[in-house]
């Protein structure tokens, strides 16, 4: 009897310990299992077994890549998903600079993932194990693509190459700056579609080196896309110099507002609230029946009112709003304004009319408003003193 119960209760024992064992097991941390072997041999595993390689590049000195092995690289949702969806593989980078030119390596720990053998993603520094997991996702879809970043910083300059670099770095907001990419493609003189897609992308600012390039190469860009570079070229100078309009219709309100802060143009600035109600209320006809007699008043400041109505205005012209008079009433009323201050408002309102009607040197009056700095006072966020 003594013995049945001896035995039972070793039994219980014995139980119990391989119940703790098999939980300390259970608990204990999991961790990227690295491939062991060439990085040859890696890239031929993955291969094999139809999955990426991602490989750690890392050297011993480097403090982010420690903390990566000691934390990331443990935890277990990070271990479970690169152990089932990649083949991993790391590589001491202390003394290998074939390595580091061939892939544009030169910051660590850097990442790299491989598809079929082909670098695909690349990434820099530490991340903590929610990007880093949601980071080896987006491989496995194919939503953070630098492929064209690779080969570019491989040594391919083809115009294509560089294009799709320069797009992978701007959606993906690289901390690298494209702006390299974006000179060399100056430096070629690069006018095509895929070239003016980027551009029209991008935040285009009156005499800025875009704008520039675009308007240098006019021709060029019109041979691939059209009328669209003249558009951009106006739009770009309407969404800018617009701007400004708000702060003369500000002042205009004050004005009428506050009696005792009567300006001598006071009068001519409710003209300017009177423009603004006629457009707003798509009193197209009505409002160019006035833009005459408030021009004859021989206002500087007030044809700088109008223009910058008129920009405001303009992008309705598009939709067939004005006829070709209209048009050329306006043309009329912008020449006389340049006869006596030369400003850029009234230049690109001249440059809109000649576009529309087909007439005279558009590139030409546009070279014009960029040599007026009176734009300037938009594009650094100044306020334009009209009075």
């Amino acid at each position: 009897m003594l013995k049945n119960i001896l035995i039972a209760v070793l039994s219980v024992a014995l139980m119990g310990m391989v119940y703790l064992y098999i939980k300390g097991a259970q608990v204990e941390n999991k961790e990227i299992s690295f491939f062991e072997g060439s990085f040859q041999e890696a890239l031929d595993n993955a291969q094999t077994l139809n999955k990426p390689l991602f490989v750690d590049f890392y050297t011993s000195w480097c403090g982010p890549c420690k903390k990566m092995v000691a934390t990331t690289f443990k935890d277990d949702s990070v271990a479970d998903y690169y152990n089932e969806n990649f083949v991993n593989y790391k590589m001491m980078m202390d003394n290998n600079p074939e390595i580091c030119k061939k892939y544009g390596i030169n910051k660590f720990p850097t990442y790299i993932y491989f598809n079929n053998g082909v670098p695909q993603y690349k990434k820099i520094g530490f991340y903590p194990e929610d990007e880093f997991l949601e980071m080896g996702r987006n491989v496995i879809s194919g939503a953070d693509n630098y492929s064209a970043v690779l080969a570019y910083e491989a040594g391919d300059s083809s115009i294509n190459a560089m294009i799709e670099a320069y797009k992978q770095l701007t959606i993906h907001q690289d901390s690298r700056r494209p702006g390299e990419i974006l000179h060399k493609l100056f430096d070629k003189k690069i006018a095509s579609t895929a070239f003016f897609d980027i551009i029209k992308a991008q935040n285009v600012q009156l005499g800025g080196g875009m704008y520039n390039y675009i308007l240098e190469n006019r021709d060029l860009f019109y041979e691939s896309v059209g009328s669209e570079v003249d558009s951009l070229l106006l739009q770009t100078g309407y969404n800018q110099i617009a701007k400004a309009y708000m702060d003369i219709l500000f002042k205009a309100s004050y004005l009428q507002g506050n009696p005792s802060k009567k300006h001598s143009t006071a009068s001519n600035f409710a003209k300017v609230i009177e423009l603004n109600n006629l457009l707003f209320n798509k009193r197209y006809r009505a409002w160019l029946a006035m833009l005459p007699s408030v021009v004859n008043n021989n206002e500087s400041s007030y044809i700088e009112a109008i223009a910058l109505r008129t920009l405001v205005a303009t992008p309705v012209f598009k939709n067939g709003t004005l006829k070709k008079t209209d048009y050329e009433m306006l043309l009329s009323t912008a020449e006389q304004g340049l006869s006596k201050t030369k400003n850029a408002y009234l230049y690109l309102v001249k440059a809109g009319c000649q576009k529309a009607l087909g007439i005279g040197d558009f590139q030409k009056t546009l070279e014009e408003m960029l040599k007026q700095r009176d734009w300037e006072a938009v594009r650094y966020n100044q306020n334009v003193i009209i009075y």
